[in-house]
């Protein structure tokens, strides 16, 4: 049965594109980045070089287990199966126009 379900990793990967605003739940945070779900159980990892200018700027502090983030598509890696993300004020103009913010 579980061949017959579509792969979380690659639908996600076909419906989102770099540059796109995501809501995410952080997962897990580790000295090199946090880990935030962005649906489906697809885990897209935040490298703290990525947030507010570097890792200085930005102690694995500043993010709490299970707080829910906007975060940005930074790439798709689709071999390796590893998504990139950033906050949004480290990441260009977002390119949806959507609000990331929760209403």
């Amino acid at each position: 049965m579980k061949a017959l379900r579509p792969d979380p990793f690659q639908a996600f990967a076909y419906r989102s594109a770099v540059g796109q605003a995501l809501l995410g739940t952080v997962v897990k945070v580790l000295p090199v980045g946090a880990f935030v779900d962005v649906g489906d159980g697809v885990l897209g990892l935040v490298p703290f070089k990525e947030v507010h200018g570097g890792p200085a700027a930005c102690p694995p502090e500043a993010f709490e287990s299970g707080a829910e983030i906007s975060v940005v598509v930074s790439d798709i890696d689709r071999p390796h199966r590893r998504v990139l993300l950033s906050t949004p004020e480290a990441a260009p103009a977002v390119t949806n126009g959507a609000d990331p913010s929760p209403s």
